[in-house]
């Protein structure tokens, strides 16, 4: 699985008060970005809120990859690909906290209103057609593409309330499924670490586990405050296989989990990758190396969404 830089390294600077007095949302929700990327042609692109600016911004990157499926980070150094780059700005009416990709045509932003709701929405997004194609310079044998800028065609909103307990989406991931689309949603609220799972057509609502509520599914786990991101994995090799969500916790922006070998990180297992969760697990550091889940090759297409 791939960890990524997010959350608080860009905040750390002398503007953070000034920061803070814009947006009502606390310090570790003012930036956050999805792990995965929106993926489409030739180009590649990360999704960012961004609070205090009311804005959600993608990073987009485009090249003439022989192989669409790698990430681009594998080719930084080959000079026969070149590089086209865009950061796109979409404006919100709140001040967004999360966000999370489901699929190429569809990403999930949550935020809190200027009446205090916490709002989640659907984006689907619109391509143009057809798509840039890949051009060789015959002097340099240097391939390029350009940037396409996709358009959101309808936001949907699934969820809005101002409810304790459910009060600001800090994680969110799509419960993948092998076979079939993405129909449900995994959200982790702000004030209490709860997550709770939701339906993506019906919008309903289901409470999945708690750090001292029992009422869900999968009862009462070690969720905690200091959980800022949650990684999708779909490991095939090792004892065990399927789908992985890792609630990881990046301190402060740091692109590595906590190095402490103790520090336990608590994994939700879909084994048999029908978007149901059924097993959960919660390894130190040192038992997630010895059991093979910091090792990318035990990973199938970590970087698609």
């Amino acid at each position: 699985m791939k960890c990524t830089c997010m959350v608080l390294a860009i905040l750390a600077t002398s503007a953070w008060p000034c920061v803070l007095a814009q947006s009502p949302v606390p310090l570790n929700l003012l930036q956050n970005g999805a792990l995965e990327y929106v993926r489409t042609g030739h180009q590649a692109g990360r999704v960012t809120t961004y609070a205090a600016e009311r804005e959600v911004r993608v990073e987009w990157t485009a090249m003439a990859l022989i192989n669409g499926a790698q990430p681009p980070e594998n080719y930084w150094g080959d000079l026969s690909y070149e590089w086209a780059t865009s950061e796109q700005k979409f404006t919100l009416r709140y001040y967004p906290t999360a966000c999370c990709v489901i699929d190429n045509e569809s990403i999930v932003v949550a935020g809190k209103a200027d009446d205090g709701q916490t709002i989640i929405e659907l984006w689907t997004l619109a391509w143009p057609s057809p798509m840039p194609a890949p051009i060789v310079n015959t002097q340099t044998g240097v391939s390029s593409v350009n940037v396409a800028l996709p358009s959101i065609a309808a936001r949907t909103e699934l969820y809005k309330a101002n409810i304790v307990g459910r009060v600001l989406a800090r994680n969110m991931c799509g419960l993948r499924r092998a076979s079939g689309s993405t129909e449900n949603l995994l959200v982790q609220f702000d004030d209490s670490s709860d997550l709770l799972s939701l339906n993506l057509s019906t919008k309903v609502l289901t409470f999945v586990a708690g750090s001292t509520a029992s009422g869900g599914v999968l009862g009462i786990l070690p969720l905690s405050a200091d959980q800022d991101y949650l990684q999708f994995g779909d490991r095939i090799t090792g004892a065990e296989t399927g789908y992985s969500y890792t609630f990881g916790v990046s301190r402060g922006g740091s692109c590595m989990l906590v190095e402490d070998p103790n520090f336990a990180s608590l994994i939700l297992l879909d084994s048999n990758r029908d978007g149901v969760i059924d097993g959960t697990r919660q390894y130190t550091n040192a038992q997630r190396s010895a059991g093979g889940w910091t090792n990318l090759v035990n990973f199938a297409n970590y970087w698609k969404p």
